[in-house]
């Protein structure tokens, strides 16, 4: 067994072995070193934690390992971007599900700029089925569509017309839609923004509807039930006392990539 003060000692970058064998992916190696008493926060001279190693490096089951032993899923503070950035920019949807289901923080500022995860997705060149799945699982885990609690400021467009403007997937903006974003911002008849579009005429049909008329009574319901829960259904609509079509209903089980 490795002495305490070995385990954690330091090379010229700052890392401990801790360090090493996470960004290796070496899972034997690392629970051999949380047994001997390595530190699981030790930073090195970026600033990156054993976890955010491991997340950078794409190693899920160490990344899981730690955070089973007690890991911080936020990283440093020191630091500009928690693990769960590093996984929304490698688009590594198992990544994201893992570091949410240890309740990493979705109210995030990345380096670049952008202060809401929605907003880098929709921005950003990534497969239409993997951007329906991570902005999902941010939605269900309290990320705000609109606005980021942690700066104060708002998106420079709205996420329904960065959907269209940057030619996302209809399933996306069906998506937005029903975890009620409700901030159009931009000129619905303008024929510029669907000529573009791969069914532009399906998304102009659709626009031109929901915005035409009030939502359904169902869709109303889920939308201030979703915000009373803090926008964590996940946590909080299994333990109602409702029928199980009515809860996958609530945990928006309905919507579905297409």
């Amino acid at each position: 067994m490795e002495d305490v003060e070995d385990v954690n000692k330091v090379n010229y970058l700052g890392q401990t072995a801790l360090h090493k064998a996470a960004s290796g992916g070496e899972t034997e190696h690392v629970q051999g070193l949380i047994d001997a008493g390595a530190e699981l926060e030790t930073l090195d001279r970026k600033c990156q934690t054993p976890l955010f190693s491991a997340v950078f490096n794409r190693r899920k089951e160490v990344a899981q390992l730690l955070l089973e032993n007690g890991a911080d899923p936020e990283g440093s503070y020191k630091n500009l971007n928690t693990p769960l950035d590093i996984a929304i920019m490698h688009k590594d949807v198992e990544m994201l599900k893992l570091l949410l289901m240890y309740n990493a923080n979705t109210s995030i500022n990345f380096s670049n700029g952008c202060v809401c995860a929605v907003h880098f997705l929709l921005t950003t060149t990534v497969d239409g089925r993997v951007c329906f799945d991570l902005i999902k699982l941010l939605l269900l885990h309290g990320c705000d569509i609109d606005y980021n609690p942690a700066t104060g400021r708002r998106m420079d467009m709205s996420p329904l017309f960065a959907c269209i403007f940057y030619l996302k997937p209809m399933a996306i903006l069906v998506l937005l839609y029903e975890f009620g974003c409700r901030r159009w911002d931009f000129n619905l008849r303008d024929n510029r923004l669907y000529d573009t579009i791969e069914g532009g005429g399906s998304i102009k049909a659709f626009v031109t509807e929901k915005t035409a008329s009030p939502r359904t009574l169902m869709s109303t319901c889920r939308v201030y039930l979703y915000r009373a829960l803090q926008k964590r259904p996940l946590q909080f609509v299994h333990r109602l006392p409702l029928p199980p079509s009515l809860k996958d209903y609530l945990e928006f089980k309905d919507l579905q990539f297409f």
